[in-house]
């Protein structure tokens, strides 16, 4: 079996608890490594978090389809 093929088969899976300390972090604006802002309203988020739950996000910030020092999206 190819590693893809693994990969697809595997189910990704946080406990609660990691999950509830991921967004604490988030809410208080921690660690976060970028800004999404919809509508006028900002999201302080993680890049990797994104990445692990979005084909877009993950090609986004993996590929060099924007600036590394780019901290903002609209």
């Amino acid at each position: 079996m190819s590693k893809q093929e693994e990969e697809k088969g595997m189910q990704r899976k946080v406990d609660g608890m990691s999950c509830n300390i991921i967004n604490e972090l988030r809410l208080e604006k921690k660690l976060c490594d970028v800004v999404i802002m919809v509508d006028g309203t900002e999201f302080h988020v993680h890049k990797n978090i994104l990445c692990g739950c979005s084909p877009y996000f993950m090609v986004l910030f993996t590929k060099g389809w924007y600036p590394p020092d780019k901290l903002s999206w609209v």
